[in-house]
């Protein structure tokens, strides 16, 4: 049926949302870690000069935005790229741990000697490549679905208004989307069913 679709693709799309959210969390983590471990010297002997090199490797990923070395004080020892020493957007204060917004992660991991830790290294992981990805996904999906849910309202016009007009408005925003790259698109919830489900995850991910 149209509801058992609907719910299918929901799901079908938040499944691929927290698979990709795992595996950029899981990669950008273990990224990190290395750089940590790299850094170890550089906060032993205190040569900001080699730490602003050890972090030069992240020129390796071009969704690295910025990276900042922190010493025990909460003072910061060393930022990448350079034009970011300055940079009032990071406190050294933020504890271990991860925090994820629309536009990027934010990953701090601690630098340990001899089992104690020596400072923190925290990077600043850009999603565009995530949510490019996610909304190509969602735009197949709903294409897909659409294209369903069309079938089956030519053959059944008393839920034509109830589907179709959604389906429609979902459609055109993903395809506007994927031709213009604009994210500011949104599209309207019409009721608290599957479709409305469907338009508040357009609605996030577009955010």
């Amino acid at each position: 049926s149209g509801g058992s679709l609907l719910l299918s693709t929901s799901e079908t799309i938040a499944n691929k949302w927290r698979e990709m959210h795992n595996e950029v969390l899981a990669r950008v983590t273990v990224q990190t870690d290395i750089i940590a471990s790299n850094l170890t010297a550089a906060i032993a002997f205190d040569d900001a000069k080699s730490a602003i090199e050890t972090l030069a490797a992240l020129d390796m990923d071009a969704n690295v935005q910025a990276a900042f070395v922190c010493t025990p004080d909460h003072t910061r020892f060393a930022s990448y790229p350079e034009s970011m020493r300055l940079d009032k957007g990071f406190d050294c204060r933020q504890p271990v741990g991860q925090a994820f917004t629309s536009e990027r992660l934010e990953i701090v991991r601690p630098i340990v000697l001899n089992r104690e830790a020596i400072g923190t290294v925290a990077v600043r992981y850009g999603l565009d490549a995530f949510r490019a990805a996610l909304a190509w996904d969602v735009v197949v999906s709903v294409l897909i679905l659409g294209g369903t849910l069309l079938a089956a309202v030519l053959v059944s016009a008393p839920v034509r208004s109830a589907l179709l007009r959604p389906v429609t408005e979902l459609a055109r925003a993903s395809n506007a989307i994927a031709q213009t790259g604009n994210y500011e698109t949104r599209v309207s919830k019409h009721a608290n069913d599957e479709l409305g489900a469907l338009a508040d995850a357009f609605n996030f991910l577009a955010s």
